[in-house]
């Protein structure tokens, strides 16, 4: 053979060598990124219109034609009891994203880590939490030493969601390291949910979600636990038997917020819009049968579903706010009683505000207060779901000039119009 010849076998099998060292290169690179949530460095592109959005929709599985938003959720996406949309506050009280999170099917538990939630931080980032517009943030939640241990995961777009389906490596730092606060489950059972909570005083957002048997809200680092709603109001259990429908007691109330994923509490939208939030602060908590009732109860009557209370100690600039929340939903200070009805048996004064055809499927609301004065009466627009049971949590739903209430009816969606 020409020493021609053997440079040419030489540079073949060189080349033959680059070329496999390479394969085997992917393949490792692969191996150890197939079974993470890869981090992607900004600036992520947004491909959906989702960045856009003012208020919080009705249903997000419209939202995203090229993309299936929390996989995770399942049928659940489009379900807002199991998850939560707010604006989420900033410096001071400055509106920043909207914040989105939905819960995941699975529980988070030991190693390897799951996504707990997927969090889409929508408009802008948001620091305090690790998380990023764009794409997705994957919450991850699992045990170490048995403590529970947070990281949050962004993912880039177009994705909003589909990587949260890959476990994470415990070992790597990718990421930001959130403090978990756990609330252990005391008596009533922890819904499997995910909701935003605030500490006011401290200026802290968490994400919160059920955890094994267990209520976790994720923080920054170095951060306190999310407040507890307390309720010890003497005068409450007498005007409690006066509303309609089954009873129910302060101390049950009570039992209920002590798993903060039934109930949501935030500073309330200034009416008519604004770049912050105002200083009003009002709690919603669903009545504590409402996640086990049929239609029965509100079939032809009327039934309390849910509770909005309004401390009357705020300041002069939150009363002002309430004022208008007043007006438009009849929320006065103190405690408040959102009913519901369905049916022809509701009464003239609902039918009147409410003119449309009437049948077993027509449903009406009705909110009075502790307070005193007329009940007022609202259209409802029902959301039914035909995928299983609806969890009887309520939400407060973020528009871009008020709040509005989301809650359970039988297998569906209730808000007032």
């Amino acid at each position: 053979m020409s020493k021609m010849e053997n440079r040419d076998w030489l540079t073949l099998g060189l080349v033959i060598a680059i070329v496999l060292l390479a394969a085997a290169l992917a393949i490792i690179a692969y191996c150890l990124c197939s079974n993470r949530a890869v981090v992607h460095t900004r600036p992520f592109a947004t491909t959906d219109g989702l960045d856009t959005l003012q208020s919080c929709p009705h249903y997000w599985s419209d939202q995203a034609d090229s993309v299936r938003i929390a996989p995770l959720a399942g049928a659940r996406v489009d379900v807002p009891e199991y998850n939560d949309c707010q604006k989420l506050i900033t410096d001071g009280s400055r509106y920043g994203p909207l914040g989105v999170v939905f819960a995941s099917l699975h529980l988070a538990g030991d190693e390897p880590a799951v996504a707990a939630a997927t969090i889409l931080s929508l408009g802008e980032d948001y620091a305090p939490l690790g998380m990023t517009m764009g794409g997705a943030n994957c919450l991850y939640l699992w045990r170490r030493q048995g403590k529970w241990v947070g990281r949050m995961v962004p993912t880039p777009a177009p994705d909003r969601g589909e990587e949260c389906r890959k476990p994470y490596d415990v070992a790597s730092n990718w990421g930001t390291e959130l403090k978990v606060h756990v609330t252990p489950k005391a008596g009533i059972e922890v819904p499997r949910v995910a909701r935003f909570e605030r500490d006011n005083a401290r200026g802290t957002q968490f994400v919160s979600v059920r955890c094994g048997t267990e209520w976790c809200a994720a923080g920054p680092m170095g951060s306190g636990p999310p407040p507890t709603l307390t309720i010890a109001d003497p005068e409450l259990d007498p005007w409690l038997t006066t509303l309609p429908g089954l009873p129910v007691t302060g101390g049950q109330l009570a039992e209920l917020v002590r798993s903060h994923g039934w109930y949501d509490d935030q500073l309330l939208a200034p009416p008519g819009g604004g770049p912050a939030a105002s200083e009003l602060w009002a709690a919603l908590i669903p009545h504590p049968g409402l996640d086990g009732w049929n239609k029965g109860p509100h079939l032809n009557r009327w039934q309390v579903s849910a509770f909005v209370w309004i401390p009357t100690t705020q300041s002069t600039a939150a009363m002002t706010t309430l004022a208008a929340y007043t007006a438009k939903w009849n929320f006065r200070g103190g405690w408040n009683a959102i009913s519901l009805c369905a049916g022809g048996g509701c009464g003239a004064a609902a039918r009147a505000i409410c003119p449309v055809p009437v049948n077993d499927d027509t449903w009406f609301t009705e909110v009075r207060s502790e307070a005193g004065g007329e009940p007022a009466y609202y259209c409802i627009e029902r959301q039914p779901f035909a995928f299983g049971h609806v969890i009887g949590a309520a939400r407060w739903r973020y528009v871009h000039n008020d709040e509005t209430v989301w809650t359970r009816c039988v297998n569906g969606c209730c808000e007032m119009q």
